[in-house]
């Protein structure tokens, strides 16, 4: 319960904000209380819920008004297209690195590390999608916890990917009722999707992998592969604008269909013609589907007594050997549980996709000796990722990886006093721009955005029932990673290594993701004065040397990422202290807090049980209520998700640890 040490007071809500307003004249008091429950809450290691509450409410109220910065030019005058171009460039050069040393078990999952993490520009993470990855993981074992979840979020892309789990849950169920509710909710969501607009109207990178950053476009693709195993063509349907994202698409249903081949196989029963028809179709030209796919269906083929496929690729093929033998000693008993020998083409620059094949097959002796040398390899190179993943597999000890990246991880003393930097979002922006397509309102007045920043890359259009028109002018982007072909997502060995990570830009620069032309408000906090802030000045991009320096998003990109592991094992290990760290990143930027515990969802939910979500859902639009500026009506949407379902605003004063209200 958000209470204090104040015999006075019960619970820190919008009401007692009121009414010491109406005593005080100001929201110092106020302000004062929520600190004093917020130190306690962090020193007694409260519950998560509380502490995100108070963390985000003591930000919501320390934000001063001020404008927004906006990243483009004022409607009605030419939109600096190259500033997109930059940003767009610089993520595909992230994700190509970023896949060149990772494994991928589906071309879906190699599209879906497209997007950068948190909390750069073009970040997906959002209250929305975290109500969404909760409901995926409880629709197989809740499913009437999931549909609350599912109901509860607005925005229409993320309700169309959590709905896609409770159509399986209602086939699984072979409940006639709930799958008939579920289909119908389905195609409401899908046709009240809204469209959006690349800046200046453009439509070439519709066709290009980059489509994906597009939340729509993201939406349609999410949405697919959530439906292929019950409705392939609806996939296809979706995506036939989108060529790259079908290609993507088309590849995993190959590894769909090849896996439902197999089990019909091991089963005794007659296979499908048509997943039959696929997987040999790869079998046939393993080169054509590309690694990813061919190492699935070779991995098939190996389960089921015939040689491997060739590939091409060394970490794929070895993948494809260790995933057959553990598969085949868990489903067929076999008595083979030797290590797997290390091969002689090892490569120390894809250590986390060696270390993913470890997690993999975590439950074998099989890949003991893989794992030994990843260790050695990886503690050699100071590779804390493949070091985390092999945490995360139980491979290595995690506490020394977790006390060396204390010192990258906010600390989260700023929340002990009246910070001076709160929240992206709450209220008004300090941090730069988190998302690629949001709303530039502010946290009380976006009806579908929240708690996030504006976006550089794409224009805030009003929903359109359909994209522009494709322009003859616009050429088709040149891409050599693309599609999931060949040796797309592998290294080459003319590949050049990744820039060294320059110092961080300097705090006191308000816009560190944006080259170029900015928008700042002129003298009387008004935003439309147009200033240049002069940093695409060639001489501003040259080191002392006279060499090009990296962009400061580039930069950003190779600081200190926010890995995946690091949030589960917090929460495994050290569930106070992940407590703590996710408050310190929700005052700084929610985009980080929501990333982390998307991450952390299994932990969560193995800990604290289903009602975490629902728990976690209430302490975020409960901040934003009490701290919505005075005299304005409570939002109806809160970062893509409806306060509640079953009562209207304003609710009464209710503690955040007990489901019951208190007075």
């Amino acid at each position: 319960m958000a209470t204090t040490s104040d015999p006075d007071v019960t619970v820190l809500d919008r009401r007692l904000r009121l009414s010491l307003l109406d005593r005080t004249g100001s929201d110092d008091r106020f302000a004062e209380l929520v600190d004093q429950a917020l130190a306690e809450a962090l020193t007694s290691a409260g519950n998560l819920p509380q502490v995100l509450y108070l963390t985000l409410l003591r930000a919501g109220l320390a934000a001063a008004p001020r404008s927004r910065p906006q990243p483009f030019a004022p409607e009605g005058t030419p939109a600096p297209v190259d500033e997109q171009e930059t940003c767009l460039r610089e993520i595909r050069a992230r994700w190509s690195t970023h896949t060149h040393r990772h494994l991928y078990p589906t071309p879906a999952a190699w599209l879906r590390a497209l997007p950068p993490p948190a909390p750069l520009a073009g970040n997906p993470y959002s209250l929305a999608r975290l109500l969404r990855a909760f409901t995926g993981h409880l629709a197989s074992t809740d499913c009437g916890a999931a549909a609350s979840l599912a109901a509860l979020i607005e925005d229409p892309g993320e309700a169309a990917v959590a709905q896609c789990a409770l159509v399986g849950a209602g086939l699984a169920a072979h409940d006639l009722d709930r799958e008939a509710q579920a289909w119908a909710r389905q195609r409401h969501l899908l046709t009240r999707m809204p469209s959006w607009t690349w800046p200046g109207g453009r439509t070439g990178h519709d066709r290009d992998v980059v489509a994906y950053l597009r939340p729509d476009h993201r939406a349609r693709f999410d949405t697919a592969i959530g439906m292929l195993p019950y409705s392939a063509a609806l996939g296809f349907s979706l995506l036939t604008d989108l060529p790259e994202l079908a290609a993507a698409y088309q590849g995993t249903y190959a590894c769909h269909g090849s896996a439902v081949y197999t089990e019909q196989r091991l089963r005794g029963r007659r296979p499908d013609p048509e997943a039959a028809a696929v997987h040999d179709e790869v079998r046939r030209d393993p080169a054509a589907a590309g690694p990813i796919v061919a190492a699935v269906v070779s991995a098939n083929e190996q389960v089921l007594g015939a040689a491997e496929l060739p590939l091409s690729d060394p970490v794929y093929r070895l993948s494809a050997r260790i995933t057959a033998r553990t598969t085949r000693a868990h489903r067929l008993g076999a008595d083979d549980l030797t290590p797997e020998p290390v091969p002689d083409g090892f490569d120390p620059r894809r250590l986390p996709a060696y270390a993913e094949i470890v997690r993999q097959n975590a439950d074998t002796p099989i890949v003991a000796a893989l794992a030994a040398r990843i260790r050695a390899e990886a503690a050699a190179r100071d590779d804390r990722e493949a070091l985390l993943i092999l945490a995360d597999a139980g491979y290595t000890d995690p506490d020394p990886l977790l006390n060396a990246l204390s010192p990258l991880i906010s600390t989260p003393s700023p929340l002990l006093s009246a910070p001076s930097q709160p929240t992206a979002g709450l209220d008004q922006p300090i941090n730069p721009p988190s998302r690629l397509l949001d709303s530039p309102d502010t946290l009380i007045n976006a009806p579908s955005r929240l708690l996030k920043g504006p976006d550089p890359l794409l224009d805030w259009p009003a929903p359109q029932s359909g994209d522009p028109a494709p322009r003859s002018d616009d050429p088709a982007p040149q891409s050599d990673d693309a599609v999931p072909r060949s040796d797309d997502a592998v290294p080459r060995s003319d590949d050049p290594a990744p820039p060294s990570a320059d110092p961080a830009p300097p705090s006191g620069d308000p816009f560190p993701l944006i080259d170029g032309p900015v928008l700042l408000p002129d003298d009387s906090g008004k935003p439309g004065r147009r200033k240049w802030s002069g940093r695409s000045d060639p001489a501003h991009r040259k080191d002392g040397n006279g060499r090009p320096k990296p962009r400061k998003q580039q930069r950003r990109y190779e600081e200190a990422p926010l890995y995946p592991e690091t949030s589960i094992l917090l929460f495994r290990h050290r569930p106070a202290e992940a407590v703590r760290r996710v408050a310190a990143a929700a005052h700084t930027d929610w985009s980080v807090a929501a990333a982390m515990l998307e991450h952390a969802i299994p932990e969560l939910l193995a800990t604290a049980g289903p009602r975490i979500a629902q728990a976690l859902h209430e302490a975020v639009v409960r901040a934003a209520i009490c701290a919505a500026p005075l005299g304005e009506a409570p939002p109806a949407v809160i970062d893509g998700v409806y306060p509640s379902i079953d009562r209207p605003w304003p609710i009464p004063a209710a503690g955040l640890a007990s489901p019951e209200p208190t007075t």
